[in-house]
């Protein structure tokens, strides 16, 4: 008997932090994986190189600048090519890719906020249609956009983050009608699971609101990604894992 196909996955912003995390999951319940990276080759060349050897893994590296329309369609063109070569579909796609930039309205540039939005937006919205082929030949493709709990509160030292954080959400909920029934569109809203590189102190500030008074991980994540991966009559859905923060 010929054993299944592993299932495919790709995750934009992979080679550290959540995106890691997320990718380790997924390598450890036998998937392969397409991992998208921009700045950090090392990082993610390390990750490939653990996952194949630990998961066995099939590991497929994306270098693009995902702000940048050329080299995000031509990612998107690449990965389509290798699908193809191996007669394969896309199972999961997972846009978390993401920019954190500390900027309060009086700096905020023209090309600060058009990188927030080509990212957070724009790049989603893009590779999803372009991908959308290859998701749909799946019969189970599923789209997860990474959103963030505390953008609803429209931080002022970050509200181009947010207000880009803000559209994808709306985005999720638009692209869960595009593309039903064929392919389920969810969103996974994190709060402080890991502490800032940038602002340390605000991950603390943020633990001490949360109604469960206790931290979050990345393991909070990964199980909500296991929950909607399971959960087949999901769509349009947004998980918020941020242990009460949101709502305190």
């Amino acid at each position: 008997m010929t054993p299944s196909p592993r299932p495919r996955a790709l995750i934009t912003g992979a080679a550290v932090r959540v995106g890691a995390e997320l990718a380790t999951h997924l390598a450890s319940q036998g998937w392969n994986l397409c991992l998208h990276y921009h700045d950090s080759a090392e990082a993610a060349r390390e990750l490939a190189l653990r996952l194949h050897r630990e998961y066995g893994s099939e590991i497929q590296l994306l270098k693009a600048d995902l702000c940048d329309p050329g080299q995000r369609d031509r990612m998107g063109q690449e990965l389509l090519q290798a699908l193809d070569s191996r007669d394969e579909a896309l199972d999961l796609v997972i846009h978390n890719a993401s920019l954190f930039p500390r900027t309060r309205l009086g700096q905020l540039s023209d090309d600060d906020f058009d990188s927030l939005m080509a990212l957070h937006v724009k790049a989603p919205l893009f590779l999803t249609r372009q991908l959308a082929p290859a998701l749909r030949r799946s019969g189970s493709g599923l789209v997860i956009h990474m959103l963030d709990s505390g953008a609803t509160r429209l931080w002022p030292a970050f509200l181009g983050y947010c207000l880009s954080k803000e559209c994808l959400r709306l985005a999720t909920l638009a692209l869960a009608r595009q593309f039903a029934p064929h392919v389920r569109v969810c969103g996974i809203a994190p709060g402080f699971v890991l502490p800032p590189d940038a602002d340390p102190e605000a991950y603390e500030h943020a633990r001490q609101g949360m109604l469960l008074e206790k931290e979050g991980s990345p393991r909070s994540v990964t199980h909500a990604l296991a929950y909607l991966l399971q959960n087949d009559f999901v769509t349009g859905e947004i998980l918020t894992v941020d242990g009460g923060y949101s709502v305190s």
